[in-house]
């Protein structure tokens, strides 16, 4: 998790990073506020934060050999750590309670210039809740390799995909 102030350096090296990932590291760049956490420094909470989250399913070792250029990047709070599949898919569960009234968009990008990246931290800047959110999600790797016509699923050939995350709750 990295300040806001950040976020053109952290997408940068977030979209050369992601070009060549192994298949088994499953990452997104989230733009979203940081909890009121004790694990999060005090300046950073209730704050909007830019983020690299991810699951890797492979070897620890490998996990950690991949985390060591995001820990290089030396962000305020490092949460990646071991956990079973079924918590990572829980881990955020409490942020998006039952009962409010929630708006999505989405769609894909062939790249992610640092203008874009401008945009997106004038919207979170802007936003009417602590509880809208950002993400982008990389693409390749296996999504890249089954064909266009295989599946339901189309756009397999786009850089990422993107989330906007309305939220008027917070």
């Amino acid at each position: 998790m990295f300040s806001l102030d950040r976020a053109v350096e952290v997408a940068g090296f977030y979209r050369d990073y992601v070009a060549g990932l192994a298949d088994e590291f499953s990452t997104l760049l989230g733009f979203f506020t940081a909890p009121e956490e004790e694990f999060i420094p005090v300046e950073l909470r209730n704050q909007p934060v830019v983020g690299i989250l991810g699951c890797h399913c492979g070897k620890p070792a490998d996990a950690q050999r991949l985390l060591d250029s995001i820990c290089a990047l030396n962000p305020a709070a490092d949460l990646f750590g071991s956990m079973p599949y079924t918590a990572f898919q829980m881990m955020f569960d409490a942020g998006v309670p039952a009962g409010r009234r929630y708006y999505f968009k989405g769609g894909h990008t062939t790249g992610c210039p640092d203008v874009m990246v401008e945009a997106i931290v004038e919207g979170i800047r802007a936003r009417p809740s602590l509880s809208s959110e950002y993400h982008l999600h990389h693409m390749g790797g296996t999504i890249a390799r089954v064909g266009a016509g295989d599946t339901a699923f189309a756009d397999r050939d786009a850089a990422f995909t993107f989330n906007i995350i309305g939220n008027l709750a917070s």
